[in-house]
Parts: C-alpha cells; sequence; structure tokens
C-alpha cells in the first residue's frame, strides 16, 4: 500500500529547492541514491522547451549530455512510451 502522506511535501514545495529535497528524500526512503526528473514539449519542432530535474552528480550529467546516451537509454525509451512516470531498472532490463 502506498504511503500518500510520504508525498505531501511535493505538492506543499515553496520553491524547486524545497521540491529537490522533498524528491531527495523521498528516493533514499525508497532505496535510490539519485533521480531524475525530465519533461520535453514539444512547442517547437526545432527547439522543444525541455526540464530536467536531477540529483545526479554534475560531472555524471555532464558526461550523459555530452556522450549522448539518451539515444540509448533504455530508460528515456520507456519514458517516451510509457505513460507510467517511474521505470525501475532491475538487472539491466
Amino acid at each position: 500500500m502506498i504511503n500518500l502522506e510520504r508525498y505531501e511535501s511535493l505538492v506543499e514545495a515553496e520553491s524547486l529547492a524545497d521540491l529537490h529535497s522533498s524528491c531527495a528524500t523521498i528516493s533514499k526512503e525508497l532505496g535510490f541514491n539519485h533521480f531524475l526528473y525530465g519533461v520535453r514539449v514539444n512547442t517547437s519542432l526545432l527547439q522543444p522547451y525541455q526540464f530536467i530535474f536531477s540529483a545526479y552528480p554534475q560531472t555524471w550529467r555532464n558526461h550523459y549530455d555530452a556522450s549522448e546516451y539518451t539515444s540509448i537509454d533504455p530508460t528515456v525509451l520507456h519514458c517516451h512510451t510509457h505513460v507510467v512516470p517511474t521505470y525501475v531498472w532491475e538487472n539491466g532490463h
């Protein structure tokens, strides 16, 4: 059963810093070291709006982006093809 009280802090966040702190706390409670939330809105064919909210180290994010891992990352593909916002990658699947 999902404990909805755990997620109240997300709704009550008054700033991105508050939201980031709440996401980090919830992620750790669920057993994850990092989290990432990304949104891509195709408002323009040439330059869609993209928002990334992440608790990964910036050095890793820079490497990930420079290596263009989004083109091969199965979690990204999952998010492009499913409406379920979370994907847990277990044992390389």
